[in-house]
């Protein structure tokens, strides 16, 4: 692909280019602005001057090869002559696109870069190539591929929750490629609209073997979501085995009612499409639908996921973010990864941090409170370009409205190369209040070091350790200079040293087994008092432990 080709995306995310075409070193007419010289000059050109000529050019030859009967054996005048829409036009270019496979220049200066799989910002789904899907006598027959669309057909509308079902025969048996496509008009979006697509319909294809496919979604594993932003929908099965091909066009979003559709299918000669009856089920029973992960919906084939799987199949499971430890993640272009944070009702604080290992990528960040979270509706977003300005490599949230039953964090990719991110929470959780101690006899410091054994929290607030350490924050009130630790059940002592009057103890690092739980619910705290300034043995000493906090932990079970 050229350094120079415009690529996308659009300001919305939009597929942009749809196609792309050739436009380097283009052979065309040279002309000397004089009309009497009869130049016949030749010179070559690059750009969209060459580039766009040559779709248009596509356009015009399959207007004509329905005009003129071609369709759909191939021959002039062996068919009744046709006149196509705008928009089937545009689903046979599309469908008729194949993917580049080499590389593109990003910025002239040597710095290859392997294509992304389609569709994608840079090439959309490829350059068209008519001869794959539409049948010609001058192609071979073993190698003709047949076509099948339909065009405003009168049944070819659907409304909001409305499917319609056809089949295709495909019966080759040479790994050929299956493809359909999907488009419709759709209204010019306001001025100052966020998004643009009015009407959202939805293609996808229910193969032989039971597989669904979506469409704008790659073969190559990359985690999508549904496509709510294009005007056209493509699927793409590279070495299709031959049978019965199930297409689904469903209206997921028309306030425009009744949509006409085209819709464009390589397939095989009439009779086609097979007759409904024969298709496969939306919701087919093997493989499992939805990953065996969600429920299929009759009608529309839509997965409903279970709690944390998410994806168009429901076959990906919502990582979960440990409390104070680091997670790197690698999430491919135009894709998605989600995870999940457990909170309960005594959480008081959640900070996100995200961190960009990735200086040329551009990930973006989205918070949903117990839904996955998407460009449309999330709780907190960041959709800014980071590569754009080279801006900051670090993104951090404080979601402090109060616990939720789950935070879903969302990482999607948009531009322009795989990412690498860390991500790093924390959770904050308040304790019920300790018992009020005060009155405590202490010795003076080398004479008898007092133990004084406090219940943590009051039962059943058992707090399960998952990660290998947790911190603890307390207010300590005492008289006169004293030492204070905090020892667990099991676990090491660490020192803090407490002046005259009140003071903060803060990061006191308790390290119980990993994922035991402090069974004994109870806290130790070792008091020793300098002799220093102190009237003597046994002088009264008022001590008193302030809710404490806890972080860096999650809990189980909501305990």
């Amino acid at each position: 692909l050229s350094d120079f080709s415009s690529r996308g995306t659009t300001q919305d995310f939009r597929f942009t280019p749809q196609v792309v075409a050739p436009g380097e070193y283009i052979m065309s007419a040279k002309s000397d602005g004089n009309l009497n010289t009869f130049n016949c000059d030749l010179e070559d050109q690059m750009g969209t001057s060459m580039a766009t000529p040559a779709v248009s050019a596509s356009a015009v030859l399959l207007r004509q090869y329905f005009r003129e009967g071609y369709h759909p054996h191939g021959e002039k005048g062996g068919s009744t002559a046709y006149s196509p829409t705008a928009m089937l036009l545009k689903a046979i270019l599309i469908n008729a696109a194949e993917p580049l496979t080499g590389l593109v220049q990003r910025n002239a200066m040597g710095d290859w870069q392997p294509l992304h799989p389609v569709p994608s910002f840079q090439q959309g789904h490829g350059v068209p190539l008519l001869a794959s899907v539409i049948p010609l006598h001058t192609i071979p027959a073993a190698n003709r591929t047949g076509l099948w669309f339909s065009d405003e057909a009168s049944d070819a509308a659907v409304g909001t929750g409305e499917t319609k079902v056809l089949c295709v025969h495909f019966p080759y048996t040479d790994n050929r490629t299956f493809k359909a496509t999907l488009t419709w008009r759709d209204p010019a979006a306001g001025i100052n609209a966020m998004w643009t697509l009015a009407n959202d319909l939805d293609l996808y294809v229910v193969a032989p073997d039971g597989k669904r496919h979506f469409g704008n979604v790659p073969v190559e594993h990359t985690v999508r979501l549904k496509d709510a932003l294009n005007s056209h929908e493509k699927v793409r099965i590279p070495g299709a085995r031959p049978g019965l091909y199930t297409l689904v066009v469903v209206g997921a979003r028309v306030p425009n009612a009744p949509l006409l559709y085209a819709l464009t299918a390589t397939g095989a000669p009439p009779p086609m499409p097979a007759h409904t009856q024969l298709c496969l089920p939306v919701c087919p029973e093997a493989p499992a639908p939805c990953s065996g992960h969600g429920s299929c919906h009759p009608q529309t084939g839509a997965c409903s996921c279970q709690t944390h799987w998410y994806g168009l199949d429901c076959a990906h499971e919502a990582t979960e973010l440990v409390s104070g430890s680091r997670t790197d993640v690698e999430v491919p272009i135009q894709s998605w990864r989600y995870f999940r944070i457990a909170t309960d009702r005594l959480t008081t604080n959640v900070d996100v941090y995200m961190q960009r290992l990735e200086d040329r990528a551009d990930p973006d960040l989205y918070i949903g409170k117990g839904t996955f979270p998407d460009r449309h509706v999330s709780f907190q977003k960041d959709e800014n370009c980071d590569p754009c300005g080279r801006a900051a490599n670090k993104l951090a949230w404080n979601l402090n409205d109060g616990p939720q039953e789950f935070y879903y964090v969302g990482v999607k990719v948009t531009c322009c190369f795989p990412a690498t991110v860390r991500l790093h929470v924390t959770v904050t959780t308040k304790l019920p209040p300790v018992p009020h101690v005060d009155g405590i006899a202490l010795e003076p410091y080398g004479t008898g070091s007092p133990e004084l054994t406090l219940p943590l929290w009051p039962a059943p607030h058992v707090l399960y350790i998952k990660g290998a350490s947790f911190s603890l924050s307390s207010s300590v009130s005492v008289e006169g200079p004293c030492a204070v630790s905090f020892r667990a059940a099991g676990g090491a002592v660490y020192m803090c040293t407490v002046f005259s009057g009140s003071a903060s103890i803060i990061g006191c690092q308790l390290d119980p087994a990993a994922g035991d739980p402090l069974a004994t619910r109870t806290l130790t705290l070792e008091l020793a008092c300098d002799g220093a300034g102190a009237s003597g043995p046994g002088r009264p000493v008022t001590l008193t432990l302030e809710p404490p906090q806890v972080t860096g932990v999650t809990t189980v079970d909501g305990q």
